[in-house]
């Protein structure tokens, strides 16, 4: 079913075929040629009922038992249950490096798609293998790649990708080198920003300076640091407001720099935006460069804790009109700031507009020394104490664990987005955020916070295993019945459950979770793996339309940063990254863990 091809640590590589991989040996060969068929000839997703006056679709599931606190999930039909158990310790040991050498294998495939359709480009078209300059010409897909392909021991492919991200200058003084489109570049090989191109601070920050510094921890270059510095300075106008909470976008005309939130957001900020640039810029600053970027990211965070001085949530006077929805708990934030006033507006969720903001928390005080007075653990555990009280909700029978919005009222919605939850709660655990503390009074401790990660998790696996393509929705929402329906049907090659699964294995050592990624990556194998192209994925109109959903011709860097990293990672041995001394970024770029003395700059 595949060619393979003998490597020099004796693992095997696949040029062609679907990418399912084995130790050469007949035993092993065997074990993986099971499962690859077992997958494919199941047929486990169950259909959907369509309302017929409506056209949506519903999914009824039978009811899933609770959880104890270290993940032993009584999932019905889990891939694990269904698949043939390794006879030995060895061959189960073939079979996890088989899937992880598959996973890197995807990877290669796509890099090199990428290189010969779209070299250069800010993306590759999958399907059509063509190119995409959407992103000004600054090449994110170069920059996500980097990591994940150093970790996969790919280092020719990843000093490809780290020259064409070395390349693009964001330097605020060659504004007179900029072209409108950004395609082309100068005689001494770099690439500057399209000229008025609207350059984002938040993907920037997370995707190309996030970039940077994993790739110094990784090799103790500095030149990783200057570059993270070169792109700050191109973002740092963004950080002029009475607030100093950050704006939307920054574009250069000629040596001219204009700021601006989006349209749609009336003036205001974003929370995922203006909250998720602290681990980054504290980052860099703390590594070695100017005060400036710490200094200037902690302005939001000094913000929020004067929000809560000031009587959050129940003062009035922190929001912006009286129809602004009251806060129901100090750990929850409205997903809008406006960043003249500081007054805050609209719902608060962990899904879109908002997620990062709460993934931060606990990532910084991970990553800056674990100090127990760092307000950010404090902001941490306010979070998880809101999340348990009111945003997690179990629907009836079925007993579907969710993360929904909150507002005027509460809505029963999960969004793929709010998948990245259980792994949140589970870095936590592993490095005791949860555990009893002295002058802090609190109704739930630790056994609470993992109960809801495994639950959480176990339902992000359910969303894809009840898929017709065992490939899970961008939204969903509940119903009183305990069945939700499928509000958006788009699957981009999100991350975040695969991401919670690796948190969730390397916190456990649950094979089930390595069972559950695996049913992911031959999904994306499967329905995601451009059709007439040479090795890209594309992502999905509708994970609904089986047995042969329609490809966008769209593969975002994300794809290479997050979600082909914590596939590989799932299946990899837990020095591989460990998590006592990388912090990942939202983005899936490992930062190496600072030591006391680091905490705040």
């Amino acid at each position: 079913f595949c060619t393979l091809l003998e490597t020099r640590d004796g693992m095997s590589v696949s040029r062609n075929g679907p990418g399912i991989l084995a130790r050469v040996n007949v035993g092993a060969v065997l074990v993986a040629a099971a499962v690859y068929t077992a997958f494919f000839l199941l047929v486990l997703a169950p259909a959907p009922r369509i309302d017929r006056k409506t056209g949506a679709r519903h999914f009824d599931a039978a009811p899933m038992e609770s959880s104890d606190a270290r993940g032993e999930v009584a999932s019905r039909g889990a891939v694990s249950d269904l698949w043939a158990t390794p006879e030995s310790a060895n061959d189960a040991r073939n079979v996890t490096l088989g899937r992880r050498d598959a996973v890197r294998d995807m990877a290669l495939r796509a890099w090199r798609s990428y290189l010969t359709h779209a070299r250069g480009a800010d993306e590759l078209k999958p399907v059509s293998m063509g190119r995409r300059n959407n992103w000004g010409g600054t090449r994110p897909t170069a920059f996500d790649a980097i990591g994940t392909l150093i970790v996969m021991g790919l280092h020719d492919e990843a000093d490809e990708a780290i020259d064409l991200a070395l390349a693009v200058d964001f330097d605020p003084a060659s504004q007179g080198r900029r072209t409108s489109r950004g395609h082309h570049d100068s005689d001494d090989g770099s690439r500057p920003v399209a000229d008025g191109f609207g350059v984002s601070v938040f993907e920037t920050t997370i995707r190309h300076v996030g970039s940077m510094l994993s790739v110094f921890g990784l090799t103790n270059d500095k030149k990783f640091l200057s570059k993270a510095a070169q792109v700050l300075d191109f973002l740092m106008p963004a950080f002029e407001t009475p607030t100093g909470i950050s704006l939307h976008q920054v574009a250069y005309r000629g040596d001219r720099a204009m700021t601006t939130n989006q349209n749609w957001c009336n003036g205001k900020s974003l929370l995922a935006e203006a909250g998720t640039l602290q681990l980054e810029m504290r980052y860099l600053s703390a590594a070695g460069a100017h005060r400036k970027y710490g200094e200037a990211s902690e302005r939001f965070t000094d913000h929020l804790l004067k929000t809560l001085r000031n009587g959050w949530p129940t003062n009035r006077e922190n929001y912006e009109s009286p129809a602004a929805p009251t806060m129901p708990h100090k750990g929850l934030w409205p997903s809008f700031i406006d960043p003249k006033t500081g007054k805050w507006s609209g719902a608060a969720s962990l899904a879109s507009l908002s997620d990062s903001f709460y993934e931060y928390q606990v990532k910084q005080w991970v990553l800056f020394g674990k100090d127990p007075d760092d307000p950010q653990l404090e902001l941490y555990e306010n979070t998880v104490e809101a999340v348990l009280d009111h945003l997690l909700h179990y629907s009836p029978r079925t007993h579907y664990a969710y993360v929904g919005h909150v507002g005027i009222g509460f809505e029963p919605t999960l969004d793929h987005l709010t998948c990245f939850v259980p792994g949140m709660l589970t870095l936590g655990l592993l490095h005791g955020a949860h555990a009893p503390r002295d002058g802090r009074d609190r109704h739930w401790g630790e056994a609470d916070v993992a109960t809801a990660a495994v639950d959480l998790a176990a339902t992000c696996r359910r969303l894809y295993l009840e898929s017709p393509t065992r490939i899970g929705p961008e939204v969903v929402e509940f119903d009183a019945n305990g069945t939700y329906t499928v509000t958006n049907p788009k699957y981009i090659l999100r991350p975040e459950t695969i991401e919670s699964f690796f948190y969730l294995y390397r916190y456990t050592h649950d094979e089930r979770y390595r069972d559950w990624g695996w049913d992911i990556v031959t999904a994306i194998e499967r329905h995601c793996r451009a059709r007439g192209g040479d090795g890209g994925y594309s992502a999905l109109e509708s994970m609904l339309d089986a047995p042969t959903p329609k490809q966008t011709d769209s593969m975002e860097s994300f794809f290479f940063a997050e979600t082909l990293k914590y596939a590989y990672l799932l299946f990899s041995d837990d020095s591989v990254l460990p998590l006592d001394e990388f912090v990942f970024n939202t983005e899936g770029h490992p930062l190496r863990i600072l030591r006391p003395g680091h905490r705040r700059h």
